[in-house]
């Protein structure tokens, strides 16, 4: 019921918002993504190489 507005500002409790990463089901916690390289193949129209 977190989501549910309370009307009286002094029963109000401020919310944390987590900035942390969703955990994947289907990578390793220590999986790192490959690098992304792009090349410029017309004006301000990048693509991704290999």
């Amino acid at each position: 019921m977190a989501t549910v507005p309370i009307a009286d500002p002094s029963r109000r409790q401020t919310r944390r918002i987590s900035n942390d990463e969703i955990k994947s089901p289907f990578r390793a916690a220590d999986y790192v993504p490959p690098k992304r390289t792009y090349q410029q193949a017309g004006e301000g129209h990048f693509v991704q190489v290999g």
